[in-house]
């Protein structure tokens, strides 16, 4: 796409914009793939021109008082592009990849839900639906910050590998079959780096909430390994004082009761089994290598282990897979009562952004990604399920939501505060981001490390400074009595 901007600098605002519409869409004048648009700020109007495969639309908008040149912009952007395409985001132009953010303002400064749906609705174009699903996820979240420990931590522990890639992944993962042999090294580097972050944290007297072990797919590793690395976790931190110590166990083909005994020894009590989809055709399409039925043994042999809580992930919007195919995954997820169920709009990789190239499969795709999710809505609504968190990636097909839905008070607190940057979070093993939040002047830092896990076992002077840096701002703001 061709990306005009005159009269502001509000470039990456529009770019985000337009792939609401366009997900194939790339930003170069070098390429001309009949994508154009032109963003225009004279005064307090905005002007936005689209022209996509020879048709044209134009619109304007006048800023309201006080209101910022990105507000007025999304607004004459959005209207052009659903006029241009026929696809209306239900998110309307809210971009960010917190949605409710703009809820929990708008409720701070003393609005009702309603009222903040309502603005939304007026301002955002946000339909009233996610506007109220906002609010709902706020309404959990305030229960679990009624636990959140200021003065404490969440531990995270990555596990990048997996038995093997699927076609949609985007995360930083490595299958067995390519990398598997590199597993005992990265297994060594990880426990020495648990080993001397915990017992700095124990040091220091900061006390750790929550730990989560996450990948990839942790249950790669064998039985052996995983007790090796989570009773080492056990050996610094009160194992009993944890409000949840949670494994993302994930496929199916990984889960063995040797492995199960060993989360459950350690003191694991949460736990996810993910299939993503119960359909076998889009299970092989997609390349993970177990069926459906695989998933529900696996699930009835986690549920003979006394873990508290079993979560299971499904993706809407997978590759190929009809509307009809995901619905009755959700309810044959359903059914089986776990007591959280999480539901992710598919984030397309480039190479899979590209099978969105022309329009009509770009509005085809957006309206049954949008079934998809109304309809898990409704179903968890009907089961005694609420959404307890919400975030959104860059690239996911309409702007949509990955929500999480718990029954009763089951829901991750790691999840709460990592998503809301409620707490600091101390990130373990190759690609952890560590980040602590609340630092003078409200600033957040990120300590990153390497994400090839080549180089973060190679690297082990990088663990070292990163280590020092974060035990630095941890201090800093415990002594500025910033909790």
């Amino acid at each position: 796409m061709r990306l005009e901007l005159r009269g502001h600098g509000e470039r990456y605002l529009c770019e985000t914009l337009a792939l609401l519409f366009f997900p194939a869409a790339g930003f170069s004048d070098a390429v001309d793939d009949g994508l154009y648009a032109r963003a225009t700020l004279q005064e307090d109007t905005v002007s936005i021109t689209l022209r996509a495969h020879g048709r044209v639309v134009a619109a304007e908008e006048l800023l309201h008082p006080g209101e910022t040149a990105g507000e007025g912009i999304g607004r004459a952007f959005f209207r052009a592009g659903w006029a241009l395409t026929g696809i209306k985001p239900p998110w309307g132009t809210l971009t960010g990849i917190r949605p409710a953010k703009k809820v929990r303002q708008l409720m701070d400064a003393g609005l009702t839900a309603e009222e903040a749906a309502h603005r939304l609705l007026r301002d955002c174009y946000t339909e009233p639906a996610k506007a109220m699903l906002c609010a709902g996820v706020l309404e959990s979240e305030e229960r679990a910050l009624a636990r959140l420990n200021r003065k404490g931590v969440s531990i995270y522990l990555g596990i990048p590998f997996c038995p093997t890639r699927c076609s949609y992944c985007s995360f930083v993962s490595h299958s067995v079959e390519k990398e598997g042999r590199f597993i005992p090294s990265y297994v060594e580097a990880l426990m020495e780096e648990t080993r001397a972050t915990l017992a700095a944290l124990r040091e220091a007297e900061i006390p750790v909430q929550t730990v989560y072990m996450g990948g990839g797919t942790p249950t790669t590793l064998t039985a052996e390994q995983l007790h090796g690395l989570l009773k080492l976790v056990g050996e610094y931190v009160d194992i009993g004082s944890l409000d949840e110590f949670t494994v993302e166990a994930g496929r199916p083909d990984t889960i063995t009761a040797e492995k199960l005994q060993a989360l459950i020894e350690c003191g694991v009590d949460r736990i996810s089994v993910n299939p993503q989809t119960t359909d076998n055709d889009t299970l092989l399409r997609i390349g993970r290598t177990h069926t459906a039925e695989e998933f529900f043994d696996c699930y009835h042999l986690a549920r003979t282990f006394p873990f508290q809580v079993i979560n299971v992930d499904l993706i809407a919007g997978l590759p190929g897979e009809p509307v009809a195919a995901f619905h009755k995954s959700l309810h044959d997820v359903i059914d089986l009562a776990p007591e959280n169920l999480t539901v992710h709009a598919l984030s397309l990789k480039r190479a899979a952004r590209l099978e969105y190239k022309d329009m009509e499969r770009t509005s085809r795709g957006a309206r049954d990604i949008f079934d998809m999710l109304e309809e898990a809505a409704a179903a968890t609504a009907e089961n005694n399920y609420h959404p307890y968190y919400l975030y959104r990636q860059r690239n996911t097909l309409g702007n949509l939501e990955n929500v999480g839905y718990a029954r009763g008070e089951t829901q991750c607190l790691y999840n709460v505060y990592i998503m809301g940057e409620y707490q600091d979070i101390v990130a373990l093993g190759a690609g952890g981001v560590s980040k602590v939040v609340g630092l003078p002047g409200g600033r957040i830092e990120r300590v990153f490390h390497n994400k090839h896990f080549h180089e973060y076992i190679a690297d082990r002077e990088k663990l070292a400074i990163n280590r020092e840096k974060l035990l630095h701002l941890l201090k800093l703001k415990r002594s500025a009595n910033l909790l």
